[in-house]
């Protein structure tokens, strides 16, 4: 469980919809278990990382251990495992430790192209823009 307010404990579906799905915000998952030496060395890198990016990726940690529903829905094999994710999307995955530049790098790679696709959705571009005129 995390101490940070900056980071989310993600237990049940419920929580993974709330806070990643259906969120405005990119997400990074934080795969991890108590007993694993590599995450408790990834750990202070993903809360240094998450205050550095707070407002514009949201950092979740997942206890292998504690919802291995959620583990198992992701295909989690080894920890620690970073996701990252645009809704529903995961759109990278790194297996291992991590250090906090790696982290950082991963949460502005992943907030640009979440804002790219934000302004997508925002300025359809000429072929939106035929498709409302003509339909289709």
């Amino acid at each position: 469980m995390s101490d940070s307010p900056l980071l989310i404990d993600l237990k049940t579906h419920d929580d993974m919809m709330r806070h990643v799905v259906e969120a405005d915000r990119p997400a990074i998952l934080d795969f991890w278990a108590s007993w694993c030496g590599p995450c408790k060395a990834t750990a202070p890198a993903f809360e240094a990382a998450a205050k550095k990016f707070e407002g514009q990726v949201t950092f979740c940690k997942v206890n292998t251990e504690q919802a291995p529903e959620l583990a198992q829905a992701f295909n989690i094999r080894s920890i620690p495992t970073i996701a990252l994710m645009i809704g529903s999307e995961v759109v990278d995955v790194r297996v291992g430790a991590a250090r906090q530049p790696e982290i950082e790098e991963m949460a502005s790679r992943l907030a640009a192209k979440a804002e790219k696709r934000r302004q997508r959705a925002e300025n359809p571009g000429v072929m939106g823009r035929l498709k409302a005129i003509f339909g289709g």
